[in-house]
């Protein structure tokens, strides 16, 4: 019998919509509200807390939502000059795609650059347009694979081109700005 019920046990949380599990060894239903229950030897224990791990008040206090978007600076160096990438990430999926931001830096007529797309993960591809009025070249286009710990080595060029200058692009962080 003892079996049977941790068999029920596992089925329950394994299909956490059913709200009419029951504790081990136990023939009492579980309480019907959304709480965040965590099975042990011992039977459910009930979390109150918050994601952040303050305790709220009432289940429903803790729904709280996903991110959708962040922010991810880099730092493209190749030697002679220097930009920094302000680039906006969707964290749905990954590899993240990029889904808008700036070069500023030493680009030319920084920060007149917007970011137009591809996505970062095991490797980066970034598009951008610029957006001045300077005498400038109408688009770049960066490539690079992942190296620990923290940056990416590739190529960019302008107008098309993605392999004319070598580059290091270094990951600064998320969710702060860049420099």
């Amino acid at each position: 019998m003892m079996h049977l019920s941790k068999q029920f046990l596992l089925c329950c949380l394994a299909v956490s919509s059913f709200a009419a599990c029951v504790e081990t060894g136990s023939s009492q239903p579980v309480s019907n509200e959304a709480d965040t229950q965590v099975a042990s030897q011992a039977g459910t224990v009930r979390q109150d807390f918050a994601a952040n791990g303050g305790q709220i008040g009432s289940p429903q206090a803790n729904i709280v939502p996903f991110a959708t978007n962040a922010t991810a600076c880099f730092q493209l160096n190749n030697g002679g000059v220097t930009f920094f990438i302000n680039a906006t990430i969707d964290l749905n999926a990954y590899p993240y795609a990029i889904v808008g931001g700036n070069i500023s830096g030493g680009i030319c007529d920084a920060p007149n650059w917007a970011l137009t797309g591809v996505s970062m993960g095991n490797s980066i591809s970034i598009n951008g347009t610029h957006t001045g009025a300077g005498a400038c070249a109408s688009t770049i286009s960066i490539v690079g694979n992942f190296g620990a710990p923290d940056d990416y080595a590739g190529t960019y060029g302008f107008n098309g081109a993605n392999n004319s200058f070598p580059h290091r692009t270094m990951f600064l962080g998320y969710n702060r700005s860049c420099p």
